[in-house]
């Protein structure tokens, strides 16, 4: 998927290999988000340097972090990425969690649906 991402010409400027995905239509395979996903992901080196690395951590209000300070800076500026519609990482975070509660984990993420070995692609599979 990363390897289709570089090849393929879009105004995304990020891959996000997590989806929150509940549902999934006939068909869809990859679609637009407005924020950043943290969870596995990638840009091209022009991308990151010419707008993620000045931004990195940039953000000082609550929440912080580089993922949330990636988020503000699509937002602010209308930048968009790229999810598939099944997700391809899971996050398997419930039990001592850093940031995350075993409720807040139930909350998160319950019904979330993401790909199997059924699901997997080839390169030329994936369109926009």
């Amino acid at each position: 998927m990363a390897m289709w991402f570089l090849r393929t010409p879009t105004p995304a400027i990020t891959l996000s290999l997590y989806s929150p995905s509940k549902a999934v239509a006939e068909n869809e395979i990859v679609r637009y988000r407005k924020d950043f996903g943290a969870w596995g992901w990638c840009c091209t080196r022009a991308v990151w340097l010419r707008l993620l690395a000045p931004y990195w951590n940039y953000k000082r209000d609550l929440p912080i972090g580089w993922d949330w300070s990636i988020s503000k800076l699509m937002a602010d500026k209308g930048l968009r990425a790229i999810e598939p519609a099944l997700s391809r990482v899971r996050n398997i975070g419930r039990e001592k969690g850093t940031y995350q509660t075993p409720e807040g984990y139930d909350r998160d993420f319950a019904g979330q649906t993401w790909a199997g070995v059924e699901h997997m692609q080839g390169i030329e599979d994936f369109r926009l």
